[in-house]
């Protein structure tokens, strides 16, 4: 049924693309902080070697490492993890590794064998699943994404190819800046334009310098308006699908069912993958599980509590081989 269209409140979906140096996670952390107030919750996906940690003393938040394979389900399982535990704005530093980073959606395809369109059938609804963790989140999602120079070959007036510059490109599938609200242009000089923007705030060709003021700016935007409407509840499942490392198919989604379901044996071989990696032994770290969800086996792990005790697990740092 059609409605008179209003303007909705709505969370922020901002992308900050730019070469190596430009600012872009000092940027995101000044501008969540406007977004949230003095008192709101910051969570900082960091796939940069724990470099976000150096702005700890900017404003305080929140930091998890996300280290290679830069697999889409990983970055959806530390996206669950902070909306459970209530943050209001997440930072994802960068976004470009799901795609073109070790694990990440360009290797899996070139490794998978047989058919390339046929791959990409399966590897597609892998990265869509990504998008939509980030853009369904209940929280303000500021994700950045690197830049590199981009490249055409032409034909020239006697038919040989030239090559030809087409300008900073981010690393990314095309057409990702198209799923944000803005998305905004940094250089070296930690100057920002507006590349892509729906609020009005950020014309292009008007280069600034982001700060808290710049959230405040778009937190205002976004908030003004009426209450969404309620939308029936979706039951999805407390952590992403897994995929089958061979064959790069996904295995299973969660069965969706209740918290106090048991873990699915994919959800229960994604753990004990990362506890593996990260060299976790299982006797010590049954100690917390018993604590945390009152169980004697990891497969008997309630579906609430995995988000929390795939967390810990991940607080470690990789096993170098």
């Amino acid at each position: 049924m059609f409605k008179p269209a209003k303007k909705e409140k709505l969370k922020c979906r901002l992308a900050i693309e730019g070469p190596s140096g430009s600012g872009k996670s000092y940027s995101a952390l000044l501008i969540a902080r406007g977004l949230v107030g003095d008192e709101g919750k910051i969570a900082f996906i960091d796939t940069e070697k724990d470099s976000g940690k150096l702005y700890s003393d900017i404003t305080p938040f929140d930091h998890a490492s996300l280290d290679e394979p830069y697999t889409p389900e990983r970055y959806i399982s530390l996206i669950q993890m902070a909306e459970k535990a209530g943050y209001d704005c997440i930072i994802i530093d960068s976004m470009s590794h799901e795609w073109v980073g070790t694990g990440g959606i360009l290797e899996i395809h070139d490794k998978m064998p047989g058919n390339s369109w046929i791959n990409w059938g399966k590897c597609n609804p892998r990265h869509e699943a990504f998008l939509n963790a980030m853009l369904k989140a209940p929280c303000h999602i500021i994700a950045t994404m690197r830049s590199k120079q981009s490249y055409t070959q032409e034909a020239d007036g006697n038919g040989k190819q030239q090559v030809k510059k087409l300008g900073m490109a981010p690393q990314q599938r095309d057409g990702m800046e198209y799923e944000f609200t803005a998305v905004l242009k940094m250089d070296v000089s930690h100057q920002a334009e507006g590349d892509k923007d729906r609020t009005g705030l950020f014309p292009v060709g008007q280069w600034f310098t982001p700060s808290v003021d710049t959230g405040k700016a778009l937190g205002a935007f976004l908030d003004a308006g009426v209450a969404p409407e309620e939308k029936p509840e979706q039951s999805t499942p407390p952590y992403p699908s897994t995929t089958n490392n061979a064959t790069g198919d996904i295995v299973g989604p969660g069965n969706g069912n209740s918290d106090m379901d048991p873990v699915t044996s994919e959800q229960l071989d994604v753990l004990e993958a990362e506890m593996r990696a990260r060299g976790v032994i299982l006797e010590k770290f049954m100690e917390y599980v018993e604590k945390v969800a009152a169980v004697g086996a990891l497969s008997e792990i309630p579906q609430g509590k995995l988000p929390t005790i795939m967390a810990a697990v991940m607080q470690k740092p990789l096993v170098k081989p």
